[in-house]
């Protein structure tokens, strides 16, 4: 299991900055319709 761990993480903090960046241009679309 200890040996997995290393790997898995980055792939997690990867997935949330995909997210976020998603997130982000979603909204930001919602805010450039409604100004």
């Amino acid at each position: 299991m200890h040996a997995l761990v290393p790997r898995v993480e980055p792939q997690r903090r990867v997935g949330q900055a995909l997210l976020e960046n998603i997130y982000v241009r979603l909204i930001s679309e919602k805010v450039k319709k409604i100004a």
